[in-house]
């Protein structure tokens, strides 16, 4: 029997679009980043190249005397500065080998999160085409609403650990390579590393508890048939 309700067919649609979106963006970024170091090898006198890209979010703890803050009415020295917020900056398209490294390994942890998106969309896109066809208890929305559980789980877990991974790589770079005068550099780690999120987790772990519902749920229906 087909179900009536829009709502499936509706959300299918929605899920289809951003498929779409997704794959769009992806595109776009993955050309822009190919094509912006070729832009820049033709445009060498260009300050700064256009291959400079993000690497990571960094702290600027200031060296006494550098700058001079000073509050009105108040005494010299009852305000400071410290700890700024910062972008470091590198071009993926030096003859640096470890800085070009590092912006390949940033551009490819980059694709991570549209493509961990774009699972989850898409099985949630087969998820609604099965309930539109009224198949709800069936073996594929199954492994459907399981793998999407594993999924989340997955990639809570990767990011994790190439986040930690990409930030000792950064750290690392700042200690040994860079200099810079009157303000020391440190790698503002909340930014670089994936924190763990409880709200993925238990999701994830829910979604694993919900198809093992459907999985009861398709037995009871199998025995109903064979009962009929």
């Amino acid at each position: 029997m087909k179900i009536s309700n829009n709502l499936p067919s509706n959300l299918r649609f929605l899920f289809g679009c951003l498929r779409g979106l997704i794959i769009f963006s992806v595109v776009v970024f993955v050309i822009a980043s190919l094509l912006l170091p070729w832009l820049s090898s033709h445009d060498a006198k260009r300050k700064p190249p256009l291959s400079m890209q993000v690497l990571a979010e960094v702290t600027l703890d200031f060296e006494p005397g550098v700058y001079h803050v000073q509050a009105t009415g108040a005494a010299s020295g009852d305000v400071a500065l410290s700890w700024v917020h910062g972008t470091l900056r590198g071009n993926s398209a030096s003859a640096d080998a470890e800085l070009a490294a590092l912006g390949r390994w940033r551009f490819l942890l980059r694709l991570a999160t549209p493509a961990f998106f774009y699972v989850c969309v898409d099985l949630l896109w087969r998820l609604c085409r099965n309930v539109e066809r009224g198949q709800v208890f069936s073996e594929s929305n199954t492994r459907y609403v399981r793998n999407l559980g594993l999924v989340i789980l997955i990639y809570q877990a990767v990011a994790c650990g190439a986040g930690y991974w990409y930030a000792r790589m950064v750290d690392g770079f700042l200690l040994q390579r860079v200099v810079a005068e009157g303000v020391k550099l440190k790698l503002h780690w909340r930014s670089e590393v994936f924190p763990i999120d409880p709200t993925l987790i238990v999701t994830g772990l829910l979604l694993l508890a919900l198809s093992e519902v459907f999985r009861q749920g398709l037995a009871l229906k199998k025995e109903n048939e064979l009962t009929v």
